[in-house]
């Protein structure tokens, strides 16, 4: 969440177009409004669509916003282009804070109640993951940079939590 933002400011706007559903939020005062995903193909007319449907539901405006959010990877290149340039677009015209954070905070967050580190993982495929190992908490704080592992790295970590895409128990 940027600095500058306060819940009495109006409604944050998360968006998230790197994982493999786009998908967008509303939220206030540490609460959901409303949310919607959808296939990651063709994200932008999907991402437009979501958030129109986000405000219809909640009877926000645009102008009601007082901040935005997005992921901004690693994950869909394609994907990520769209959905930062929106955030961007949004920011610029209508002069509300705005961040991006990493598809792995993201995930942490996710998980943020655990009971002990969290490792995040997304697949690089060739039997590699990217990962990052977290702290849990309200936000999860990182242990360390983000990097490659193989299975085996994931499967013998020291986390109690593992979060990602379409994962396969690795314990």
């Amino acid at each position: 969440m940027p600095a500058q933002y306060s819940d009495s400011s109006g409604a944050l706007l998360a968006l998230d177009t790197a994982s493999p559903r786009i998908s967008v939020a509303l939220g206030r005062e540490g609460r959901v409004l409303a949310s919607r995903e959808a296939a990651s193909g063709r994200a932008s007319p999907n991402l437009l669509r979501l958030i129109d449907e986000l405000l219809d539901e909640t009877g926000l405006s645009l102008d009601g916003l007082g901040g935005l959010i997005g992921v901004r990877g690693p994950g869909s290149f394609t994907g990520l282009r769209v959905g930062l340039s929106t955030l961007l677009g949004l920011h610029r015209s209508l002069g509300v804070p705005a961040t991006a954070i990493s598809t792995f905070t993201a995930l942490a967050w996710q998980a943020r109640t655990a009971r002990g580190p969290i490792l995040t993982a997304i697949d690089a495929l060739r039997d590699e993951w990217f990962s990052q190992l977290f702290e849990p908490g309200n936000p999860p704080a990182s242990l360390e940079p983000p990097r490659l592992r193989d299975t085996a790295a994931i499967a013998a970590s020291d986390a109690t939590t593992l979060t990602g895409f379409d994962l396969e128990p690795v314990r």
